[in-house]
């Protein structure tokens, strides 16, 4: 399977989740507020649900951000340098960038590893899933990280021209 291919998977799949969740916050605190509305009652799982849905939005959009170019940036000391200047900026902020999503995918595993038997208060499911986003999409932040590197030394991509066209 080609590094195109496996990209736009990775980025189907992270939309899709991302799509379903946000489908299921509205739903469920809609039923939420129709609850405390009509029938003066609240669920204590909604708040729960929308805060682990929460997390998953945060992670999964980080992953799609990074692959799309959408971080903030400060790009002073690209207008100082040449075009090699840039090139060895990029390759930089791409290794560093790099380094540290996987420290954080290295963390979230060790939280998910270190969180067994350990359930949510309202809903008593294993927390250690609500963990697992920590390494699940820092890696695919990570992989599109590592593609991102590779066309900057083959000169196909790199940040300051990601930034230049949007």
């Amino acid at each position: 399977m080609g590094k195109k291919r496996i990209s736009d998977s990775l980025t189907k799949a992270n939309e899709n989740v991302l799509i379903f969740g946000l489908i299921a916050t509205i739903l469920v605190l809609f039923i939420q507020i129709i609850a405390r509305t009509f029938f003066d009652t609240a669920f204590a799982w909604v708040e729960e649900v929308a805060r682990y849905l929460f997390v998953f939005f945060i992670f999964g959009g980080t992953a799609q951000a990074f692959k799309h170019g959408l971080f903030i940036s400060v790009n002073v000391i690209n207008g100082f340098l040449p075009e090699r200047g840039k090139k060895v900026l990029d390759i930089v902020m791409y290794i560093l960038t790099i380094v540290f999503f996987v420290y954080v995918s290295y963390l979230g595993y060790k939280l998910f590893s270190n969180s067994k038997g350990q359930l949510t208060p309202a809903l008593q499911v294993p927390i250690r899933w609500v963990y697992l986003t920590f390494p699940v999409f820092f890696l695919q932040s990570t992989y599109y990280a590592v593609m991102k590197l590779i066309g900057s030394f083959k000169g196909t991509e790199t940040a300051s021209t990601e930034m230049e066209e949007k």
